[in-house]
């Protein structure tokens, strides 16, 4: 596609412009349209990885010491008023987990909405011949359907006057209408918001020739319909193309983009887990029961994006930066402090039999029960060159409060996690893969070796796709 507009982009360039000066193009604010600078930051962001880099609309998989997580990812919609996805994902600590399973720990469901504010960005100013080249492109590609639709509209007009019958041309004229107000919209932006300079002025250098009319010099319905949804057809991708060549020539002229955007994240998690119960009344097998628990959570990102192309003098700032603090509320249980064992027993079938047993599980407080969590922490993320390898880390402080009934102690923790990103990309050009290399603490008061053991190494594996 890309080379398809930059050939149509040359041979204009070269093309007469008697016509073109006839009208005046207002003087563009900025590098680009926003509507154009707006494609470009969803091209940023469409496998930028985020919450635990995972893609938005994708698939990815994290494995570490104590367990793995699968996670699939939908883009559910977008609009103006933001992007909405949703999530679902399972953690397992031995094998594949569904819901309420001895092996599992949880699984999730996850509401996520982003918003992208408007965008600021740095640019070198393009070359005349640039400049020129692209309005050719506009002038043709507006002038010639618009022509095109008003002959046909004049056509049907006279030949309402000779025929009651109306209601199919009616229907031809609707669309015509449609089409000639979104030919004018695109004019207001790449031409000139003032019509009488701009829109009104727009003829082809060349005549249109259409025929729309049979045998006996009637309008015929066939040949208006064919050519309707040809002009129709080219009318709507117009956009779609002056964006692209947008992009193509603002390429070389970037110097930094820079964009703000929120996203709250909803989430619900189901979580269990095979707890040890003593109790000498009971048989070996009946003192483990599956404790389950339901776990509601949001968090709320404030985010800075940053893309720099810039002269050589600054070669040591990263070309990309991603900084995202954050703040989550949620209901919380006491399941972390509960540990992972293995039990073993020697229990007495009768007088003359034993059997040796052993099952793993969770022990450690009373009671399994509820609590409120608050938790600020930051992210951020460095690109040296590209999105082909970066660094991250991220780091928070939690408060787990409970309530005092309940006999479990509140705790404070603070989680962190840091690693590299390698992007691997596809035929396309496009990441396949993004592979996460971390390290991963549950609480920096814990030791990461010894008895506390708090550190583990993992890996994280993100397949963005797209319906």
């Amino acid at each position: 596609m890309r080379s398809i507009l930059f050939t149509l982009f040359l041979l204009v360039t070269f093309l007469s412009s008697s016509q073109i000066n006839d009208i005046e193009f207002a003087e563009k604010k900025g590098l680009v349209t926003s509507e154009a600078f707006n494609e470009v930051v969803k091209e940023d962001f469409g496998y930028l990885i985020f919450n635990n880099f995972t893609p938005e609309q994708g698939a990815s998989i994290t494995a570490k010491e104590t367990d793995t997580k699968l996670q699939v990812s939908l883009k559910v919609f977008e609009s103006n008023y933001g992007i909405f996805t949703t999530s679902i994902s399972a953690n397992a600590s031995d094998g594949v987990y569904f819901f309420d399973e001895d092996q599992g720990q949880s699984a999730q469901i996850n509401a996520n909405y982003f918003k992208f504010f408007k965008p600021s960005y740095k640019y070198y100013e393009p070359e005349d011949k640039d400049k020129n080249g692209f309005r050719k492109v506009v002038y043709d590609s507006l002038s010639i359907p618009k022509k095109t639709l008003e002959k046909i509209q004049t056509e049907l007009i006279n030949e309402q006057k000779l025929k009651k019958d109306t209601a199919l041309y009616k229907s031809y004229l609707k669309q015509i209408n449609k089409s000639l107000n979104h030919l004018k919209y695109l004019s207001s932006i790449y031409i000139n918001s003032d019509k009488s300079i701009g829109f009104s002025k727009l003829k082809p250098e060349k005549a249109i020739k259409i025929d729309i009319h049979d045998k006996n010099g009637d309008l015929s319905n066939l040949k208006i319909a064919g050519e309707l949804n040809k002009v129709v057809a080219k009318t709507d991708k117009i956009k779609k193309m002056f964006i692209g060549l947008e992009k193509m020539l603002a390429k070389k002229a970037w110097k930094t983009k820079r964009l703000w955007f929120i996203s709250a994240h909803a989430t619900y998690q189901r979580e269990s887990f095979n707890r040890f119960i003593p109790n000498s009344t009971l048989s070996f097998n009946q003192q483990f029961a599956l404790q389950t628990g339901d776990i509601f959570s949001s968090r709320i990102y404030g985010s800075y994006f940053q893309q720099r192309i810039s002269p050589e003098k600054y070669k040591y700032i990263p070309k990309i930066i991603v900084f995202r603090p954050f703040m989550e509320f949620g209901r919380i249980s006491n399941r972390i402090n509960f540990s992972e064992i293995t039990i073993n027993s020697n229990e007495i079938i009768s007088n003359t039999t034993s059997t040796n047993q052993s099952r793993t599980a969770y022990i450690g407080e009373n009671s399994y029960e509820y609590g409120n969590s608050i938790q600020i922490g930051v992210e951020a993320y460095l690109f040296p060159v590209n999105y082909n390898f970066g660094f991250f880390a991220q780091i928070g402080h939690q408060w787990n409060h409970f309530s005092r009934l309940k006999n479990v102690k509140n705790k404070e923790l603070t989680p962190f996690r840091a690693g590299i990103l390698v992007g691997f990309k596809g035929k396309n050009k496009k990441p396949a893969v993004t592979a996460q290399f971390f390290i991963d603490r549950t609480d920096f008061s814990l030791a990461p070796n010894g008895n506390d053991s708090d550190l583990r190494v993992g890996l994280s594996l993100g397949i963005p796709f797209k319906f």
